[in-house]
């Protein structure tokens, strides 16, 4: 009796440990499982979305790019194998396939127009060689001479000045001038000086037939001041040795400065060639001279580039030799200290002193080397082209007062020395 009211109670506990199950386990599972059934389904959904999205903007993509294809395709002009060099394309402007040809177009005509004004300038260039001696010029036998450049600089009623290098005239008093149709004429020498390589020299217009002289012209002169990188120039004469040459080029620096005596001139560097027989002059594109091509000063320069005087630091120069004047001297040579350079250096600003010729009027007064000229007359000296400018408005033999700086031991002393120009 007792086992089977123990078997009773053991079978009404499975009963209710199955309804517990039934009721509360099973419902909780197929809960679960319905949340993780909508769940796969949803990330199917949002997986079949998002690449039908993809699929259509890729078509769209496809498409376009196959209309712009078809578009570019109907743009461009049917090509053959072997084009005609020699025909220009006559599609428009704005045919997209002819965008090189007209940057090269472009070009060439820039090209064309810069050497135009050397072409224009024609009329102003001459021939100038030494002293005729000889039968045929042609096999150079002028004194062992080539023929060097002459720029006409001014015309007068009976004659014309006319600029070109020192080393042509070779202690001669007269040289030759070579004409249109290798007309030849005796030019008398006004002036030279040796240091800057320039002279001028004058021919007469009567011996000169009609036909020549209508096709002579004076060149306009410029100035420098407004020149600077990346300016677009024209060198005419002998800017590669050869006699009536153009080259055209752009200035590649403008911020070198060369010492001659008692002064400095602004140079120009270019990346038109470098010769050792160049000379001539420089045009802006207005067709005036603005520079002098010079070879002197390469140590300065360099020779990677042609390189011109800036017409503006010899103007009064050449003015000076046009009306047979001499130009005093102290006979010193330095270099411009500015006012920035003198703080960061512990020197004082002016022009300082790097030679001193002997038996010079300067080496006579007492100057000597590394002393800096800080006033002549009273008047402030802040570069070595100031010396220059104030000697030019004297002559030959004046006195000037030379307030300099000197170094003595570790102090700075100031003297003024009295000094008669040369």
């Amino acid at each position: 009796m007792l086992n089977r009211k123990k078997q009773q109670e053991n079978d009404f506990q499975q009963e209710k440990k199955y309804q517990f199950i039934r009721e509360q386990i099973r419902p909780q599972r197929r809960k679960q499982a319905r949340n993780l059934l909508c769940w796969i389904l949803a990330t199917i959904g949002l997986a079949c979305l998002a690449g039908g999205i993809t699929s259509v903007v890729i078509t769209g993509m496809q498409k376009g790019s196959q209309e712009k294809s078809a578009s570019q395709a109907t743009l461009l002009p049917e090509q053959s194998a072997e084009p005609d060099a020699t025909n220009a394309p006559e599609s428009s402007e704005k045919d997209v396939s002819n965008k090189s040809w007209m940057t090269l177009k472009k070009w060439n005509r820039l090209s064309e127009e810069l050497s135009a004004v050397g072409t224009n300038a024609g009329g102003c260039v001459v021939g100038v060689s030494g002293k005729e001696n000889a039968k045929d010029w042609f096999e150079n036998k002028d004194n062992g001479k080539t023929v060097t450049y002459g720029m006409i600089i001014k015309e007068n009623g009976t004659s014309f000045d006319i600029l070109t290098s020192y080393d042509v005239l070779n202690g001669q008093s007269e040289v030759n001038v070579i004409l249109e149709n290798d007309v030849r004429t005796n030019a008398e020498i006004l002036g030279s000086d040796a240091q800057l390589n320039l002279a001028v020299i004058r021919i007469a217009k009567a011996g000169i037939n009609q036909d020549t002289l209508s096709k002579m012209t004076a060149a306009k002169m410029g100035n420098g001041l407004n020149l600077k990188k990346g300016t677009n120039v024209v060198a005419v004469g002998c800017p590669n040795g050869v006699l009536h040459s153009v080259v055209t080029g752009t200035i590649t620096n403008d911020t070198v400065s060369a010492s001659v005596t008692d002064g400095e001139v602004e140079m120009f560097i270019t990346d038109m060639p470098y010769a050792n027989a160049g000379n001539g002059v420089v045009l802006d594109l207005n067709e005036k001279v603005v520079g002098i091509i010079t070879t002197e000063f390469k140590e300065t320069t360099g020779t990677a580039g042609l390189s011109f005087i800036n017409i503006s630091s010899v103007r009064e120069i050449i003015e000076r030799l046009q009306k047979k004047e001499t130009i005093p001297y102290l006979g010193c040579e330095g270099q411009t200290v500015s006012v920035a350079m003198a703080n960061s250096h512990n020197v004082v600003a002016g022009a300082y002193i790097t030679d001193v010729y002997s038996d010079s009027p300067a080496y006579k007064g007492g100057m000597r080397v590394a002393d800096v000229i800080t006033h002549i007359d009273g008047q402030e000296i802040t570069a070595m082209s100031d010396i220059h400018q104030i000697l030019l408005k004297h002559e030959k033999g004046d006195t000037i007062r030379c307030t300099i700086s000197r170094k003595s031991g570790k102090n700075k002393v100031s003297k003024v020395l009295r000094v008669k120009l040369g």
